[in-house]
């Protein structure tokens, strides 16, 4: 699931709170986490690598941990795939000289992540991928990839382990 914005968590809090359990994977950016924060009860909640970890360990039915993966802007994506470890990875951003146009970007990162975790490929693979195919769509026009063939070549993007003790 992608919250997609923060309306999403405000306006459909109740839905949203009700669905989560049901979620095995699950994709923010920063721009919702206020709104997700004050919807879960976490009132002065303003930190994504906290917010990840909480929704990391929401209660989940069904089998399996859930992965949340949340994109900033400040150049890391934070993702959570258990309920004690959070991990930051770095990525390369798009020089504002080169940005065409925000629309689409976010759902290019979800695209390009989904694309190679339905290939078996690891999470650090699948951020990166992610990360390339908003890049490109950072750099079109419009919500567009470009017209020429492109294609994803992982070059070892890895993660670093932050502070399990977040508050939560």
């Amino acid at each position: 699931m992608n919250i997609s914005a923060p309306f999403v968590a405000t306006k459909f809090s109740n839905q949203l709170i009700e669905l989560l359990p049901y979620v095995d994977v699950l994709f923010g950016s920063h721009f919702e986490t206020p709104a997700l924060s004050s919807a879960l009860g976490l009132t002065s909640c303003d930190d994504d690598r906290v917010l990840v970890k909480h929704l990391a360990r929401w209660q989940k039915t069904g089998p399996g941990t859930r992965l949340v993966v949340f994109t900033t802007s400040g150049g890391v994506v934070v993702v959570s795939g258990d309920s004690e470890n959070v991990f930051v990875y770095d990525i390369t951003k798009v020089p504002k000289s080169e940005i065409a146009d925000a629309n689409g970007a976010g759902d290019g990162f979800v695209g390009g992540f989904l694309a190679q975790m339905m290939q078996g490929q690891t999470v650090d693979v699948c951020v990166e991928a992610g990360n390339w195919l908003a890049s490109l769509v950072l750099r079109q026009r419009g919500a567009s990839y470009p017209n020429s063939d492109v294609v994803f070549v992982s070059r070892g993007l890895t993660a670093f382990k932050v502070n399990t003790d977040l508050e939560t």
